[in-house]
């Protein structure tokens, strides 16, 4: 390609000797293809034609999924030309959807992905991401030719949460009820670690427990009582001699700031042991 520098801007291709001009880009999200006219196999016959179609997939419809950002080029001669890992092309998102969109390239020379942020809301904007053309030769580098694509977003809407715990009854590790050295099997669990799993409309599911959005609160008499870590591990706080039963309140922020449970445990501390006797034999 040359000539692409000059003003106003060429492209001479190889092999034609007439210059064309960069007429538009065209900047598509790609999030996969669906076949809608397909074929297993093909009969040996050089008289028989077959044709498979297919659908490109644009949507994106999760928190972090990620899509293609393919830049295709329009000449004046009608010919298009895929230009996505051209060093001379940059794709970014428009100002208005970047709380919700995000665009990297690994490498000069490989495509843009595209990915969607947390917390991102349904749109379907035709002037969602933008491809640039520059003029590298010159410096700062100079923008030839910026042209807008569409992004479509459609978020499933978040419809229930379902919290469980690995066990509902725990102790303190220093009570003599949590040693199995002492009680064998009867040991009493020192920890209970909390699942939090929301499911959305369109029938998806996501584990959300070490989410930063997903608050767990230790509430009336729990709190004080027992102490919930990061990780969403329940024990028994340190110091504490209360008992019984406590309750965990469990809540998102953002998208199923709407949604809530609340999960109870109880909490079991020794008190006193009894001492029978029994005649042997009977």
């Amino acid at each position: 390609v040359e000539g692409w520098s000059s003003a106003p801007f060429q492209v001479q291709a190889f092999g034609n000797s007439v210059p064309v001009s960069l007429v538009r880009l065209l900047p598509v999200v790609w999030t996969g293809l669906s076949w809608t006219d397909s074929f297993t196999s093909v009969k040996a016959d050089a008289n028989t034609t077959k044709r498979a179609q297919f659908r490109p997939l644009h949507v994106l419809t999760a928190e972090g999924q990620t899509a293609t950002v393919v830049v295709y080029a329009l000449f004046s001669d009608g010919r298009m030309q895929d230009v996505s890992e051209a060093s001379e092309i940059t794709v970014s998102v428009a100002d208005n959807y970047k709380m919700f969109l995000s665009v990297s390239r690994e490498s000069e020379g490989s495509a843009y992905i595209l990915t969607v942020q947390p917390d991102a809301e349904t749109f379907n904007a035709t002037h969602g991401i933008m491809a640039s053309w520059f003029n590298r030769c010159k410096s700062p580098a100079q923008s030839l030719r910026e042209d807008f694509g569409r992004v479509h977003v459609a978020m499933p809407r978040a419809i229930s949460m379902t919290v469980t715990q690995t066990v509902s009854v725990i102790a303190s590790t220093s009570d003599i009820i949590s040693d199995s050295t002492v009680v064998g099997a009867e040991a009493i669990p020192t920890s209970s670690t909390l699942l939090i799993v929301i499911s959305f409309d369109d029938g998806t599911q996501r584990d959300v427990t070490l989410d930063k959005r997903t608050t767990c609160t230790a509430v009336g008499a729990g709190n004080g009582l027992i102490d919930i870590s990061p990780a969403r591990r329940v024990t028994v706080q340190s110091g504490s001699t209360g008992a019984g039963v406590v309750t965990v309140e469990v809540s998102f922020t953002g998208s199923a700031s709407h949604l809530s449970q609340n999960v109870t445990l109880t909490v079991m501390r020794y008190t006193r042991a009894t001492i029978e006797l029994m005649p042997y034999p009977r």
